[in-house]
């Protein structure tokens, strides 16, 4: 019921070969019959005044992604995952950094998400719109049978690869190396080596202008999405290790490090709710020729 209907392939976890083969080759977001440019946009318009998330990094990670927009550099951004949310609040967050913002429309954003995301037409429209890239997770396919196993193994390989490609052509590629949703939100759950994979692989194959960005999400004792806090830190992957498991310690930490910065942010900050949201609510009721309401235009 109410799947779209696309020129995506079957997205399943035992016909990951051909997904992976869609996703891996042109940017999918500009074969949806022509209309694709004009539905994002509305899209993320629309998006972007339902969350106000707050931005929060040092000076430090204020030059560093100064740097990344002088030198062109990619980026590898890891995110804790607070809840279904995030692939829209970190957009969301991530368009209202300039920097940030700069390095990512140089070419685009890949948002690596559960596959189940891309089965419902309603959701479906923000995956398009998002440039989301499906990921077959262990946990949405339970069982211990060899071939489930494989199947989850070649998918996570295929994964690290397109990722590796969209690297290598400049994308920014986002991911939530926890898994699953996490429900204590302040303790990032164990991360998995997938991660440190597409960095060591990135370099292996030519990407030297890296950048790791560690984003963490604070959703204040509320638990409210709309208005999160984000920590942005940024570290330069050639400074990284270059063995698997230290590439994974380091990644654990750097993103348990936003996170608490996000916390402690989150009420030490000016928040100002409802500014920034009003205005993007003005500007689409003001493209549309509609009148808005009094305590908007007031």
């Amino acid at each position: 019921m109410f799947e779209k209907k696309s020129t995506w392939p079957d997205i399943n976890l035992a016909n990951h070969q051909e997904v992976y083969k869609y996703f891996g080759s042109e940017p999918y977001v500009t074969q949806y019959d022509g209309k694709p440019r004009i539905i994002s946009q509305a899209t993320r318009e629309v998006v972007e005044c339902l969350y106000e998330p707050r931005i929060d990094y040092s000076v430090e990670t204020r030059q560093a992604l100064q740097t990344m927009v002088e030198t062109e550099a990619s980026a590898l951004i890891l995110v804790n995952h607070t809840s279904n949310h995030d692939p829209l609040l970190v957009s969301s967050a991530i368009r209202k950094e300039p920097s940030l913002a700069t390095v990512i429309d140089r070419s685009g954003l890949r948002i690596i998400a559960k596959d189940g995301m891309f089965r419902w037409f309603m959701m479906s429209r923000f995956c398009e719109a998002y440039q989301l890239v499906p990921a077959f997770r262990p946990v949405d396919y339970p069982g211990d049978s060899k071939e489930n196993r494989l199947n989850l193994a070649h998918a996570a390989h295929g994964s690290v690869d397109t990722s590796v490609g969209y690297l290598k052509h400049g994308d920014g590629v986002l991911i939530f190396p926890e898994g699953k949703c996490n429900e204590h939100r302040t303790r990032v759950l164990q991360i998995g080596s997938s991660a440190a994979k597409i960095v060591l692989d990135a370099q292996k194959t030519g990407v030297d202008n890296l950048n790791i960005i560690c984003m963490g999400v604070s959703r204040g004792p509320r638990n409210r999405a709309r208005s999160a806090n984000v920590h942005i830190d940024c570290y330069p992957a050639a400074e990284l290790p270059n063995r698997l498991p230290q590439v994974v310690s380091f990644m654990q930490k750097g993103m348990q490090s936003a996170v608490d910065q996000a916390g402690l942010s989150y009420f030490s900050g000016s928040r100002q709710a409802g500014t920034y949201t009003e205005a993007r609510w003005l500007y689409l009721l003001g493209k549309l020729g509609v009148n808005p309401p009094e305590q908007l235009a007031a």
